[in-house]
């Protein structure tokens, strides 16, 4: 989904690895078990495999971040 002009400034796009994350690896979908970062290293863990992938092989919607500060919420 393209993001409007007004909105870019302070705003990007990159994928997000997390436990539980549906992503695609080759032809098959896969779900991510776990992340580790290991000498500025990320590596990608699926559920029922035991070598880490690297995550330029994995295919990912990309998630929409901002640098824009945010007031935190109110607690009560």
């Amino acid at each position: 989904m393209p993001v409007p002009r007004a909105h870019r400034e302070g705003v990007f796009r990159m994928p997000l690895f997390k436990p539980g994350t549906h992503v695609r690896y080759g032809r098959h979908s896969e779900t991510v078990s776990h992340i580790v970062v290991r000498r500025q290293q990320l590596s990608v863990y699926l559920v029922g495999r035991e070598s880490p992938v690297r995550p330029d092989q994995l295919e990912l919607e990309p998630v929409l971040f901002t640098t824009q500060r945010r007031p935190d919420p109110l607690l009560y």
